[in-house]
C-alpha cells in the first residue's frame, strides 16, 4: 500500500524548524549550565586543596603539591573535548602556575 504524501504549507514548516531550533537551543544552554557548574565545582575544590595545603604542609612539600594539581589541571585540559571547559582547567592551571611561580621566587 503507497504511503500518502504529506504538504506542509510555508507557515507549518517555519513553526516547525523554529521548535526544532528553540529544543536544540535549550539543550546546549542546560549542557553549558552544567559544564559551567562543573568547572566552579574544580575552583572551588583547587582553592580548598590549596588552603589546606598552605596550613598544614611545609613549603617544599606544598610546592610540591601545587606542581602535581597543575599537571593533574593541565591533563584535564587535554583530555576535555568542550572549548569552555578546556579554557577553565587552563586558567585554573595558569593561577597554580602564578602562585607556584610567587612561591619559587
Amino acid at each position: 500500500m503507497p504511503v500518502p504524501k504529506t504538504t506542509f504549507d510555508r507557515a507549518t514548516v517555519e513553526k516547525m524548524i523554529d521548535a526544532a531550533v528553540r529544543q536544540a537551543a535549550a539543550r546546549q544552554k542546560a549542557e553549558l549550565a552544567r559544564l559551567r557548574a562543573e568547572l566552579e565545582q574544580a575552583r572551588k575544590g583547587a582553592v580548598a586543596a590549596d588552603t589546606v595545603l598552605l596550613k598544614r604542609a611545609p613549603r617544599n612539600a606544598a610546592r610540591r603539591a601545587k606542581q602535581t594539581h597543575l599537571e593533574h589541571l593541565e591533563r584535564m585540559a587535554a583530555s576535555v573535548s568542550d572549548r569552555q571547559l578546556q579554557a577553565g582547567y587552563r586558567e585554573l592551571g595558569a593561577a597554580v602556575r602564578a602562585e607556584l611561580d610567587t612561591t619559587t621566587s
